[in-house]
C-alpha cells in the first residue's frame, strides 16, 4: 500500500506542478480590496475601483495578505511569483496535514490524506488566484498540528505557539479569530507553565489590540473589521429572506433610500449605491444600516436564523459550481476596472501563464470541466457520507485527538456559517481537516470490514 500512496502522491504533486505551469494570475472582484489596503498601507493612498468607490478607506479585507503582497510587486513578474510563493505555500499546508494526519494514521494513509488535499481542484485553482484561502489553508493546517501536538505531548510551547497562530489568522482570515479565542480558552482551563514562550500570546494579543486601533483611525469604527454588518445582511436577508418587523426604523430607513420597487433581498453590492448616493458615499452608513436590518431580522425571528446557519452549515458541504470561469470569461471578459490597478507597476500580468497561452487555454478549460464534477459529485459525496458522519460521531466514541480535531472543524466551518453568506470557497481553509477526517473515517472503515471478514472465517 506504501507504494500505491506514493504513486498517488507523486500524481498529486505533477498537477499541482503544471497548475503554476499552464495557469497565469487571475483575480476575482475581492482582489482588488487586497491590493488596494496592501496600497494603503505603502503609501496612504486607498486605491478605489467603481463601483467599490467611498469616502474614506475600508478594511472590508484583513491587512495581512495585503501587506504579504506588498513587497513584491517591484519584483520582475511579480505575478508568477506570488503564484510560485502561494504553490509553496500549499504543498507547506500538505506537510503540515501529514505531520497532523500521523497522529490518528499509518504512514501510507496519511499519504493518501495529503494527495487528496493536493488534489482537490479548488487548491489548485486557487493558487493562481489573488485571494487568502490558500494562505488561510497553511494557517490552519498549522494551527491544528500545534493544538494537536500540545494535548499530545503535554508541552506549553505548542499551546502558546497555537495562540499566536490562532489570532494572526484573524488578520489573514477575519472569521478565523475564533481559532485564537480556542487557543486562549484552553490556555486558561489548562494552565500549563509560561516560561520563556509566554511571549507568544502576548505578541499575538499586541499584535490584534494594534490592528483593533490601526483600524479605528483609518475608518473611526472599533474592531478588526468596518464590514460586519454587510456580511450579516447578505446571510440574514438575502441567503435566508428573514426581515424585522414592517415598522422597524432600520427596515424603513433602507427602504426609504432604496425605493418601494426594488428588491431588498439582494446581496449588499448590489444595494450600496442607493445609499452611498445620498450620503456622500459614506461606506459606514451603508454597513450600519445593512447590519441593522439584519440585527432585527435576527430578533424578529431568532428560529429561522438558527434554521438559515444550519441549512448554510449543510448547503457548504453540498454540490456547487465552485469557480466556472472558461479562459475567456476569466480572462478576456473579465471588469476592466480592476486592470489598471493591477498594472500600475508594470510587472504584475494577469493571465500570463509560463507556458504559451494557446497550449494553456484548452487545458484550463479542461480542468475547469473537471472541478465542476468534483465538486457536484466526488465531494458532496465525500462530505456527506464520510465527513459529516464521521464530525457526529467522533465528538461522542473517538479519542481526545479525534474529538479535538472534530471540534475544531465543528467551530471553524460553524463559526463561518453564523456570519457569512453560502460561498462554497468559505470551506477551503478547512480543507486540511477534511482530509484527515475522511480518511480517519475511512481507515476505520476499512479496519472494521477487515476485522468482521476475520471472524466470520474463523468461525466453525
Amino acid at each position: 500500500m506504501k507504494k500505491a500512496a506514493m504513486v498517488l502522491l507523486f500524481l498529486a504533486l505533477t498537477s499541482v506542478i503544471l497548475g503554476f505551469l499552464f495557469w497565469g494570475m487571475m483575480d476575482l472582484p475581492d482582489s482588488a480590496f487586497y491590493f488596494a489596503i496592501g496600497e494603503y498601507i505603502k503609501s496612504g493612498k486607498y486605491p478605489f475601483t467603481y463601483p467599490y468607490i467611498y469616502s474614506r478607506p475600508t478594511t472590508i479585507s484583513p491587512p495581512l495578505y495585503g501587506l504579504f503582497l506588498l513587497p513584491l510587486w517591484g519584483l520582475p513578474r511579480s505575478d508568477i511569483i506570488i503564484h510560485l510563493i502561494q504553490v509553496l505555500i500549499l504543498l507547506t499546508t500538505a506537510y503540515f496535514t501529514y505531520k497532523s494526519a500521523r497522529y490518528f494514521l499509518p504512514s501510507a494513509w496519511s499519504l493518501i490524506a495529503v494527495s487528496f488535499l493536493l488534489l482537490i481542484p479548488g487548491n489548485t485553482i486557487f493558487t493562481s488566484l489573488v485571494m487568502t484561502e490558500i494562505g488561510a489553508q497553511l494557517l490552519v493546517g498549522i494551527y491544528v498540528y500545534l493544538l494537536l501536538s500540545y494535548f499530545i505531548f503535554k508541552k506549553p510551547k505548542f499551546l502558546h505557539s497555537a495562540i499566536l497562530v490562532g489570532l494572526l489568522m484573524g488578520l489573514w482570515k477575519y472569521s478565523l479569530i475564533v481559532y485564537g479565542g480556542v487557543a486562549i480558552l484552553i490556555l486558561f482551563m489548562k494552565r500549563p507553565k509560561l516560561g520563556i514562550c509566554w511571549l507568544l500570546p502576548v505578541t499575538g494579543v499586541l499584535i490584534i489590540t494594534g490592528w483593533i486601533f490601526v483600524n479605528h483611525r483609518i475608518t473611526n469604527v472599533w474592531g478588526l473589521s468596518d464590514a460586519s454588518g454587510i456580511q450579516m445582511y447578505n446571510l440574514v436577508v438575502w441567503n435566508g429572506r428573514l426581515s424585522p418587523k414592517v415598522d422597524n426604523q432600520s427596515w424603513l430607513k433602507l427602504r426609504h433610500y432604496v425605493g418601494t420597487g426594488v428588491n431588498i433581498y439582494r446581496p449588499y453590492w448590489d444595494l450600496q449605491e442607493y445609499i452611498l448616493s445620498k450620503n456622500n458615499r459614506n461606506w459606514w452608513e451603508v454597513n450600519s444600516i445593512l447590519g441593522s436590518v439584519a440585527t432585527a431580522a435576527i430578533k424578529n425571528n431568532p428560529f429561522g436564523y438558527a434554521l438559515v446557519v444550519a441549512r448554510n452549515f449543510i448547503l457548504i458541504h453540498g454540490p456547487t459550481s465552485f469557480y466556472e470561469a472558461d479562459w475567456r470569461r476569466a480572462c478576456q471578459n473579465a471588469p476592466a476596472d480592476f486592470r489598471p490597478f493591477y498594472n500600475q507597476n508594470g510587472t504584475f500580468r494577469l493571465c500570463a501563464p509560463i507556458i504559451n497561452e494557446r497550449v494553456a487555454q484548452p487545458f484550463w478549460n479542461w480542468y475547469i470541466s473537471f472541478t465542476g464534477l468534483f465538486y457536484n459529485y466526488v465531494f458532496p459525496i465525500t462530505n456527506y457520507l464520510i465527513l459529516l458522519p464521521a464530525l457526529i460521531l467522533l465528538p461522542l466514541m473517538g479519542s481526545i485527538r479525534e474529538k479535538i480535531l472534530a471540534v475544531l472543524y465543528l467551530i471553524g466551518v460553524g463559526s463561518t456559517a453564523m456570519i457569512a453568506h453560502l460561498d462554497q470557497r468559505y470551506l477551503m481553509p478547512f480543507y486540511p481537516i477534511v482530509s484527515i477526517v475522511v480518511f480517519s473515517g475511512l481507515h476505520r472503515l476499512t479496519a472494521t470490514t477487515k476485522g468482521l471478514l476475520l471472524r466470520l472465517k474463523v468461525q466453525p
